[in-house]
């Protein structure tokens, strides 16, 4: 699926501990939150980029745009902004196809709990959404 919407390589983390294969990456981008920033840094190459949705891994409460030097390698990390007018530009790029949403299933509000119970599980492929209507 994820190559689907234009990966170019993907690992499971299931069933492979990418962190401690002798691979370098440009990117990695940890859908799940699988890992850490001090666990990928080793794998990155110098001008290599992690992201990530773990909280723990990427410091969102960062409220500045910071660089550190961390292992040989320029490290800058911040918080998105969330207003209207990055939302809106996200919606553009949505409705012009730049970006795909990937939905794995939409609950209704009355099942909320469910969809709870659904996400918890780890294994859905994409997000799972609550339909308030």
């Amino acid at each position: 699926m994820v190559k689907e919407i234009g990966a170019e390589f993907v690992i499971d983390y299931t069933k492979e501990d990418y962190t401690k294969n002798d691979q370098t990456y440009d990117i990695i981008f940890d859908a799940v939150g699988a890992n850490t920033l001090s666990k990928c840094k080793k794998i990155l190459t110098d001008e290599g980029i992690y992201v990530s949705n773990n909280i723990l891994s990427s410091p969102k409460h960062v409220f500045h745009i910071m660089t550190n030097r961390f292992r040989r390698k320029e490290l800058k990390y911040g918080v998105a902004d969330e207003g209207a007018d990055n939302l809106n530009l996200l919606r553009g790029w949505i409705e012009n196809g730049k970006i795909k949403p990937v939905i794995d299933t939409v609950y209704p509000l009355s099942q909320t709990a469910e969809a709870h119970r659904h996400y918890e599980t780890g294994h859905s492929k994409g997000r799972v959404v609550i339909n308030i209507d």
